[in-house]
């Protein structure tokens, strides 16, 4: 049987929206407070998002269970309760009061939540009613399309993507009020998550979502959001209110990558040189977001990113471009702000020092290897990427520099210490294993910046850095810069 498919857009490009003026300007908070039951720990901790990604906070809590705390907020993000193996998660807004009562014994099911008025409370508790049916089907078909599934041809892939999208569509015309504000908000945010998913697959853009008739009956006839919502879509009101579009946007500019290459009058690069991606992707947004607001974050995401994943040295004449062009002052500041936080880390800087623990439970520091090159592993347990390099590249790169002046530090940051162990055996990991409890809020990881993994740093034989964001194992001019060292 065939499904009637109508698609979710018209063709425009651009969409201004001008119903109230948004901007960096003004930070807001919100006020989260409540009481939980049976809780030993003096710090709760949850997650937020921001506009430049998501990241961990904590509530202080009260001998009594009890608590309250003003938390800043900009414009509409998500937070993220870590209750038993579940993350709940609900928007807030700037002057939100949020209470909140559990039990830690019983963390999901006694959870209640109430804001400061009704309409608010209303949308909370349907967001958590659609977290319970969206949450786990999207987490399981994303699994699901990189092992039983990888095999699959792209039409096949689309339609159950498709499919999914329709169904936790439908549910959410059943749950809120099919054609309020907050009820846009979310088949957005739905249409986003899912187009991110078709284009991390590789299917955009021969495969676009398509509501099917037969799947969410009449209500997409009436809904104004299917009338305009489409991925090549620039609009400044989904940009303030949906984090989904956010992060869409941020990942098809960076990977679609509309132009082949990019070349600035005031930046020149010789013949054959390695790329500057961050140079690339500020090019891109000059040339593609018009909204300054937008532009700015989209830039100032990227030279943060950059300095996480590439160059020190390549990112920081982005950094400079930048500042003289950036017109968004808190975003200036916020980029100013962070990079005296990671200057340190420029190459032929004193690399942090650190003392941790190795399988035999002896303290190691850094320092201890002065005289030699260091190649550090910032890996873990849980790390897909880590664990092929592990297996596939490791090996031989410690028969090269066998015998040589190179020391190779293993640092796990995502297990506790009985899992890191039992990994070291079965993957026979060579070099001198560390294990850093805690992971981004570990000292080793905030001195060297690593909020992902694998990261891997070089140090010279004087104990500067050469590059904090080093060739991977498995990447062949590893072998030619560690060389270089050792000269």
């Amino acid at each position: 049987m065939k499904h009637k498919l109508f698609p979710l857009f018209l063709p425009f490009l651009l969409v201004p929206v001008f119903l109230y003026a948004q901007d960096f300007s003004h930070p807001g908070q919100f006020v989260l407070k409540g009481k939980v039951k049976h809780y030993k720990d003096k710090v709760y901790e949850f997650g937020m998002s921001t506009f430049f990604g998501s990241f961990g906070d904590t509530i202080r809590i009260k001998a009594d269970g009890s608590f309250e705390q003003t938390v800043p907020v900009q414009q509409r993000q998500h937070i993220y309760l870590y209750l038993d193996d579940d993350r709940p998660w609900f928007t807030v807004a700037d002057k939100d009061t949020i209470y909140l009562q559990w039990d830690q014994k019983e963390e999901v099911s006694s959870l209640t939540i109430r804001a400061q008025n009704e309409g608010r409370t209303k949308e909370i508790t349907q967001q958590l009613q659609l977290h319970k049916v969206l949450s786990e089907p999207f987490s399981n078909l994303n699994q699901q399309l990189s092992t039983e599934m990888k095999d699959l041809t792209a039409e096949e892939k689309f339609k159950k993507i498709n499919l999914l999208f329709n169904s936790q569509a439908k549910s959410i015309f059943e749950v809120t009020d099919t054609f309020s504000q907050f009820s846009t908000r979310q088949i957005s945010a739905l249409y986003f998550e899912y187009s991110n998913l078709l284009f991390m697959q590789r299917l955009l853009p021969k495969f676009g979502l398509s509501f099917i008739a037969d799947s969410v009956g009449n209500y997409t006839q009436k809904h104004s959001t299917i009338q305009t919502t489409h991925y090549k879509t620039l609009n400044e009101n989904w940009f303030w209110n949906v984090p989904e579009y956010r992060t869409f946007i941020y990942n098809y500019l960076r990977m679609a990558r509309p132009f082949n290459a990019t070349i600035s009058a005031s930046i020149q690069t010789a013949p054959n040189t390695k790329s500057n991606y961050t140079m690339d992707y500020y090019h891109l947004a000059e040339a593609n977001i018009p909204f300054t607001a937008m532009k700015d974050w989209f830039i100032t995401n990227s030279i943060m990113s950059g300095f996480e994943y590439y160059e020190f040295n390549d990112v920081k004449k982005v950094y400079d471009a930048f500042m003289n062009t950036c017109n968004t002052p808190f975003l200036k500041d916020t980029l100013q702000q962070y990079y005296t936080t990671i200057a340190h880390l420029k190459p032929g800087s004193p690399a942090p020092d650190f003392t941790l623990t190795d399988a035999t439970g002896k303290n190691i520091s850094l320092k201890d290897y002065k005289g030699k090159v260091v190649y550090i592993d910032f890996w873990g347990v849980g790390c897909g990427p880590c664990i092929y390099d592990i297996q596939n590249h490791v090996p031989q790169l410690h028969k090269d520099f066998e015998h040589k002046e190179v020391v190779f530090l293993n640092i796990c940051v995502d297990e506790t210490e009985v899992k890191w162990k039992d990994a070291l055996k079965k993957y026979h990991l060579e070099g001198v294993n560390l294990v850093a409890e805690g992971w981004t809020a570990h000292p080793v990881c905030k001195a060297y910046n690593v909020n992902g993994i694998p990261h891997y740093v070089l140090i010279d034989k004087t104990g500067k850095l050469s590059n904090n964001n080093a060739p991977r194992p498995s990447d062949a001019s590893l072998k030619g810069a560690i060389e270089n060292l050792l000269k």
